[in-house]
């Protein structure tokens, strides 16, 4: 993680970086081991937000006891998101994104633009646009009339662009 650049403020016997609290979110350890190399560089760190400095022992200790709370807080969210989704499917409920309603061989467009489509006179992305379905949706639909499958819609007759 590479904090954005700050200008040192002048007069500061050891060049330090100020950086807001939100901008940093790397775990406790990572965190730790951050710090130890800008300490090493013969760099400190400023936090801003909540006057932390960390050339001194306190102020080290206080920014390793807050990255410790902040680690400890997103395990707890990803718990409780987990605990959630497992419950939401223990009552059967779907999680993502919806299901399309209704299949794409259904649409009252969908002939003549497959029909187009094999005539070379649309190519997936425009038939896809008059469909109003993604391509990737369209091109799965059409996968299995590539292996002789089921989505084969009635003939219609063909309407070259214009």
């Amino acid at each position: 993680m590479t904090p954005p650049a700050r200008r040192c403020p002048p007069g500061t016997r050891r060049p330090s970086c100020g950086l807001e609290a939100g901008q940093l979110r790397p775990p406790a350890l990572d965190a730790l081991e951050w710090l130890q190399q800008l300490d090493a560089s013969g760099v400190g760190l400023k936090i801003l937000t909540h006057d932390i400095d960390t050339t001194s022992a306190a102020g080290r200790l206080v920014f390793t006891v807050l990255a410790s709370v902040a680690e400890t807080e997103r395990e707890l969210i990803r718990e409780r998101v987990r605990a959630g989704m497992a419950r939401a499917r223990a009552k059967g409920r779907q999680l993502g994104r919806p299901r399309r309603q209704r299949p794409l061989s259904k649409h009252p467009k969908s002939a003549r633009v497959v029909a187009a489509l094999r005539a070379g006179h649309l190519n997936k992305a425009e038939a896809a646009k008059k469909l109003r379905v993604r391509r990737t949706s369209l091109s799965a639909a059409l996968r299995p009339v590539r292996s002789g499958g089921a989505f084969e819609p009635p003939s219609a007759k063909i309407d070259p662009p214009g």
